[in-house]
């Protein structure tokens, strides 16, 4: 099981240090949050030794409450419950996180001009979300950056292309108010698409037909 944190990887002396807390994890509850720094000293009773793999201690615990004993830089010792998550699940909160922060430094960096989407899947329901995603920013942004690195694919590269391929035909000038056109979802901005080593099968079909 997965408690939700990234732990120090420098540090090695006995226990875990929580270097990050992950959002929506269990360790980031209400009930049993742990705080940056807390250190791990022992798992359900069993103290961690320095040496000793931690994951270990968290074998067979998804689903099930588990008793995790700290000690903060204070010295201040509290044992807590929580229930762990399956390595799955914190690879998503984990993916989400960065994210986040890739979303936020974009926005920081282009001060709100560049519309940031992440694609991790071509499944009906992600180009779904593509596509709400790319509505919202057709007329609030200069730019879009969408990311695709680590999709795995799916079968949906033809819409995706389709999506993003949309041009404004016909422009309405009316008297009064706004102009518009034909295709109001239509993004007429730069694109600039992310792919790495991770993005495969249909995900490297849809940065193919993008690149051409």
């Amino acid at each position: 099981g997965m408690l939700g944190i990234i732990p120090d990887y420098e540090d090695v002396s006995s226990g875990i240090i929580s270097a990050q807390i992950l959002s929506e994890s269990p360790a980031a509850r209400v009930a049993s949050e742990i705080k940056i720094f807390d250190k791990i000293t022992g798992i359900d009773g069993v103290k961690i030794a320095s040496g000793d793999d931690p994951y270990e201690f968290l074998n067979g615990t998804i689903g099930q409450e588990t008793r995790i004993d700290l000690i903060n830089r204070s010295g201040i010792t509290r044992t807590i419950s929580l229930t762990p998550i399956s390595v799955a699940e914190h690879r998503e909160l984990v993916q989400r996180s960065q994210q986040n922060k890739n979303r936020t430094l974009v926005d920081q960096v282009s001060k709100d001009r560049i519309g940031y989407i992440v694609l991790s899947q071509i499944t009906a329901s992600s180009v779904e979300q593509f596509e709400s995603a790319l509505r919202k920013y057709s007329r609030s942004k200069d730019a879009l950056l969408i990311d695709l690195r680590g999709n795995t694919g799916g079968s949906e590269h033809d819409r995706g292309l389709s999506i993003l391929a949309r041009k404004p035909y016909i422009k309405h000038h009316p008297r009064f108010g706004q102009e518009g056109t034909d295709s109001p979802w239509a993004f007429t901005g730069p694109i600039a698409l992310l792919i790495d080593e991770r993005t495969s099968s249909d995900a490297e079909i849809l940065a193919e037909g993008f690149r051409q």
